[in-house]
């Protein structure tokens, strides 16, 4: 008995032999296409005419440690 049932028909066997290739070739080009689509322009270009590059805002510098304390513990000198 044949894998596919209705294979055993020359005239269906040869019709699959010729569409699978085509169908997976086909689907693979739409795949493809698609793929292309998603992924990001590349950052190396320059914006397009009439907008800036927008600057980072600058973040606050840290802030300095507290002095260190002359106070001994307990409060007694």
């Amino acid at each position: 008995m044949p894998l596919i049932p209705f294979a055993d028909n020359f005239l269906a066997g040869s019709l699959i032999s010729l569409l699978m290739p085509v169908i997976l070739l086909v689907s693979l080009v739409v795949w493809y296409m698609l793929a292309i689509k998603r992924v990001p322009k590349s950052r190396g270009t320059a914006p397009p005419p009439g907008e800036s590059i927008p600057t980072p805002t600058p973040t606050p510098p840290p802030a300095a440690p507290p002095p260190p304390s002359t106070e001994t513990p307990g409060g007694q000198a």
